[in-house]
């Protein structure tokens, strides 16, 4: 068996929906709602009905990958790291990406974006090990998350197939940015490569660490 791991700096993005009544108090006025986002920040206001989460690998000096053999048949094995890559040596292109709208019917909705540190991707192939594993075959897709000095990684694949991130949260979050924004209904999709204001309204912004 293989896993690979990418480590080093993250950011985890993730959109919320607001509640009825939050949207509620929103229509009703026309000033930013601060007291809500800091209720939210202080965990006063359940809003976990993620739209979209995803863990993005910042590609900077601290980040590297990891790929390392396991004995299937050993449970205790502890592994073998044959391979590791700060990506300068492996292919890439650069690539948008982006959420569809057109199907999340909501006026206002929550940016969060964790600022973190960790495995931002891990996954395991069951069927290769050190010998038979082809570093040459591994390619990224990457972007500038919001036109900001972030690049980030947010594809790997090996023989052009795509490889799926396991979800283990191996990670800790050091700061935390939350938007409220308004959208419009002429908004299909939310392009994560593009600026923010570009595309919907910030109402308001805190962050904290």
């Amino acid at each position: 068996m293989v896993n690979i791991q990418i480590r080093g700096n993250l950011i985890e993005v993730v959109l919320e929906k607001l509640s009825a009544n939050e949207i509620s108090k929103l229509q009703k006025t026309t000033t930013p709602q601060i007291s809500l986002l800091r209720d939210i920040e202080k965990q006063k206001i359940n809003t976990h009905n993620n739209i979209y989460r995803n863990i993005l690998p910042v590609i900077d000096d601290s980040l590297e990958l990891q790929v390392s053999s396991f004995d299937n048949d050993n449970y205790y094995d502890d592994g073998y790291t044959f391979f590791r890559s700060n990506l300068d040596n492996i292919g890439h292109q650069d690539k948008n990406v982006t959420i569809s709208m057109e199907k999340i019917d909501i006026e206002y909705f929550l940016i969060k974006l964790n600022y973190g540190y960790g495995a931002g991707f891990e996954t395991e192939i069951i069927d290769l090990d050190y010998k038979s594993f082809e570093t040459d075959k591994l390619n990224f897709k990457s972007t500038f998350l919001f036109e900001t000095y972030n690049r980030v990684l947010h594809s790997l694949s090996l023989n052009y197939l795509g490889l799926e991130d396991l979800g283990r949260n191996k990670l800790e979050i050091l700061k935390t940015e939350l938007l409220l924004v308004k959208s419009n209904k002429k908004l299909k999709e939310l392009d994560l490569s593009t600026k923010i204001s570009n595309q919907v309204k910030i109402v308001d912004n805190i962050s904290s660490s």
